[in-house]
C-alpha cells in the first residue's frame, strides 16, 4: 500500500526485560526496514563513510551490528554508482569482522550486486537459521515478502510473512507481531480484500506496540492504510479526511527527509483523489506542489503517479499534446523490473486514448495490446486471493511443528503420501482419458468444418427441387440475400449487431426477417450469428490467424461483448475450451503425426 511503509527509527526502543542478543537483532530489522523502503538524498562525505567502514573493526561487538546498519543507511542515501562501491568496501570489511555483521552487510548489498534476489535472501535466511540469528531470518524473510508483492505474487508474499510472524510469535511483546500484522493487511489490500485488510489494520489500532514508533509514523501509516480502504469503497470525503489529518502531522514534524517524502506520498493520494471526483484544479495544485520533492528525493514510483494524474487532467481539460508530454515523462520512471501492474495498465489505457485523440491508430493499438496482455496478468494475481485467504488463517508452519513433536508424526506422512500418491494416479488416469475425448472433439469440429461447405451445397441443391410453397421460396430468397451479406461483408464480427439492423439492410422488417430464420434455419437470430462466429473463428485459429492473440483479443474480434460469453459459445459449439482448441492446433501443426497424450 504505502511506499513509505514507516520511519523505523535507528533506536528501535525496547521493553527492558528483553535479551541484549534480542535487542540487537530487533535493532538490525529495524536499520534494514529504513534501507529498503526510505531514500534520502542528503549526501555525507565520501571520506567520512569510507573512514567508518575502516574504523568497524576496531568497535565493540554490542555495537556493531548497529553500526553496520547505520553505515547501510549513509550509503544509501548517496547516488548510486557512489552507493554501490562502498556497499561493496563494507561487504569485504565485514566478511573479516564476523557471521553477523557480513549477513546484514550481504542483505543491503542485494540492492547492487545480486540479480537472482530469492536466491540469495535464501542463502542468507538458512545461514542466519542454522547460526540462531533470529533477527537476521525475520529481515530476510520480510524483505522477500515486499519483492513478492512488488511482483504482485500474492501467495508467495504471504508465505514468507507468515514464517517472519513464526518468528516474531517466540519473543516478548507485540513490536514484531505489529510489524508482520502490518504487512499481512498490506497483502490483503493488494489482492482485492478490502474487508479483510479493515480488520487487519483495526486490530493494529488497539495493539499499536512501542509507543514511540506509534506516535512516530506507524500512526500515521494505519490511518493512511484505512483511507485506502475508503478510496476503493468510493467514500472519498472520509478518505480525503484521514489523508489531510496525516498531512498536518507530517508538516509539524521535525521536517526531516522522511517527513518530505510521506508528504509526497499523502499529495499523490489527495491528487488521485481530486481526479476521481473531477476536481482537476486541486489535482493539477497537489501535481505542482509535490512533483520536485518527488524528483529530488528519486521517488520515482511517486513521480510516476503524479506524472500520470497531470496526463490525465491535462487529457480530461482537451489537452491530447500536453496530456501525452507528461504521460511519456511518468512511463519512463516505471521501474520495469518492479513497477506495479496497476499502475502500467493505467498507463498503458491512457496512451492508447491519448494516441486516438491524435489520430496515431498504430500507436493506440500498440498501447491497447499492452493494456490487455497487462489486465490479463492482474487477473491472474488477483484470482489467487482464496488461496491468500487460507494462508493467512491456517498457518501451517504452526501445524507442522506441533506435528514434529508426536511419536506417529513418520507413519502419518507416510500414509499421507500413499494416499496423495494414489489420488494423483486416479486424477492423472482421469485426465488422460477427459483429454483423449477433448481432442476428438477438437478433430471432429476441424472436420466437420471442412466439410460443411460442401453439404452445404448439397442441401441448397435439394432445396431446388423439392416442392414449396410461393412463401417458402420468398423466405428462402430473403435467407439467401442474408447470408450472402454476412459472408460478403463479415457483418457478423461486429459488436452492436442486431436484427433489426440487419433487416433493414436487406429493405424488410425485424419480424419478417426472424420468422424466416425460426422457418428455414430453424433457429433464432443470435443462435445463427453465434454459428457464423464460430465457423469463422475456428477457420481463422487453424490458419493460424490468432496465434499471437489472447482470449479476450480473440472474443473482441469475433464481435462478443464479453470473454465469459466467448467461452461458453465456444464451448457448447466445440465441446472444449477456446484455449485447449488453439493449443492443439498449434501441436498439430508443429508435427504431422497423431497428437500423443
Amino acid at each position: 500500500m504505502n511506499k513509505i511503509t514507516g520511519c523505523f527509527s535507528f533506536k528501535f526502543y525496547l521493553h527492558t526485560n528483553f535479551s541484549q542478543k534480542m535487542i540487537r537483532h530487533l535493532r538490525f530489522l529495524s536499520c534494514i526496514c529504513t534501507i529498503l523502503f526510505l531514500q534520502n538524498p542528503d549526501q555525507l562525505s565520501a571520506q567520512s563513510i569510507e573512514k567508518r567502514i575502516e574504523n568497524l573493526e576496531r568497535l565493540d561487538r554490542s555495537v556493531l551490528n548497529d553500526s553496520v546498519g547505520a553505515i547501510a543507511w549513509e550509503i544509501y542515501i548517496n547516488p548510486p554508482e557512489i552507493s554501490k562501491k562502498y556497499a561493496g568496501l563494507m561487504l569485504a570489511k565485514t566478511k573479516k569482522i564476523g557471521l553477523e555483521p557480513h549477513l546484514i552487510a550481504k542483505l543491503f548489498s542485494l540492492n547492487y550486486y545480486e540479480y537472482n534476489l530469492i536466491v540469495s535472501l535464501d542463502s542468507i535466511y538458512y545461514v542466519a537459521k542454522k547460526n540462531d540469528l533470529t533477527g537476521i531470518m525475520a529481515a530476510a524473510l520480510i524483505t522477500k515478502s515486499n519483492y513478492y508483492r512488488k511482483m504482485e505474487k500474492y501467495d508467495s508474499a504471504m508465505v514468507a510473512i507468515l514464517e517472519a510472524n513464526n518468528i516474531y510469535q517466540k519473543m516478548p511483546g507485540v513490536d514484531g507481531v505489529v510489524t508482520t500484522k502490518q504487512a499481512i493487511g498490506d497483502l490483503y489490500f493488494a489482492a482485492g480484500l478490502y474487508n479483510e485488510a479493515k480488520e487487519v489494520f483495526e486490530e493494529i489500532n488497539v495493539l499499536k506496540g512501542e509507543i514511540g514508533q506509534w506516535e512516530n509514523w506507524r500512526k500515521r501509516v494505519i490511518r493512511n492504510n484505512l483511507a485506502l480502504i475508503d478510496m476503493k469503497n468510493e467514500d472519498y470525503d472520509s478518505a480525503k479526511r484521514k489523508f489531510l489529518i496525516s498531512l498536518k502531522e507530517v508538516n509539524k514534524g521535525t521536517q526531516q527527509i522522511v517527513d518530505s517524502i510521506a508528504a509526497v506520498y499523502i499529495y499523490c493520494k489527495l491528487a488521485e483523489i481530486s481526479l476521481i471526483i473531477k476536481d482537476y484544479r486541486s489535482a493539477g495544485f497537489y501535481f505542482n506542489i509535490s512533483i520536485n520533492n518527488a524528483l529530488k528525493f528519486r521517488q520515482n514510483e511517486f513521480a510516476a503517479n503524479l506524472f500520470l494524474t497531470k496526463g490525465l487532467v491535462c487529457y480530461e481539460n482537451g489537452k491530447p499534446d500536453s496530456a501525452l508530454y507528461y504521460s511519456k515523462i511518468g512511463e519512463s520512471y516505471l521501474d520495469k523490473g518492479f513497477s506495479s501492474l496497476s499502475l502500467n495498465s493505467k498507463y498503458y489505457e491512457l496512451l492508447s486514448k491519448i494516441y486516438e485523440k491524435l489520430n496515431k491508430p498504430i500507436n493506440a493499438i500498440a498501447y491497447k495490446e499492452k493494456l490487455i496482455s497487462t489486465k490479463d496478468s492482474i487477473l491472474k494475481a488477483q484470482n489467487k486471493w482464496e488461496y491468500l485467504q487460507i494462508l493467512a488463517k491456517n498457518n501451517y508452519e504452526k501445524l507442522k511443528m506441533q506435528l514434529s513433536f508426536e511419536s506417529n508424526f513418520n507413519r502419518i506422512l507416510i500414509y499421507s503420501i500413499v494416499s496423495l500418491t494414489l489420488v494423483l494416479i486416479v486424477i492423472f488416469i482421469l485426465h488422460v482419458r477427459l483429454r483423449r475425448a477433448n481432442l476428438k472433439l477438437v478433430d471432429k469440429t476441424l472436420e466437420a468444418e471442412k466439410s460443411r461447405i460442401i453439404k452445404k451445397k448439397d442441401i441448397i441443391s435439394k432445396e431446388k427441387n423439392s416442392a414449396t410453397t410461393v412463401e417458402d421460396e420468398k423466405l428462402k430468397d430473403l435467407i439467401n440475400r442474408m447470408e450472402e451479406l454476412m459472408q460478403n461483408e463479415k457483418i457478423f464480427l461486429q459488436t452492436e449487431i442486431t436484427i433489426l439492423k440487419v433487416a433493414e439492410q436487406l429493405n424488410t422488417n425485424r419480424s419478417y426477417l426472424s420468422n424466416a430464420i425460426n422457418h428455414i434455419l430453424m433457429t433464432n437470430f443470435n443462435g445463427y450469428v453465434n454459428k457464423l462466429r464460430m465457423q469463422e473463428i475456428i477457420v481463422l485459429m487453424e490458419s493460424g490467424f490468432f496465434d499471437n492473440y489472447t482470449i479476450d483479443g480473440i472474443s473482441n474480434y469475433c464481435g462478443f461483448k464479453s470473454r465469459t460469453a466467448f467461452i461458453k459459445v465456444f464451448t457448447a459449439y466445440t465441446g472444449v475450451s477456446p484455449s485447449f482448441f488453439l493449443k492443439n492446433i498449434k501441436l498439430n501443426k508443429k508435427k504431422d503425426v497423431p497428437k500423443i497424450i
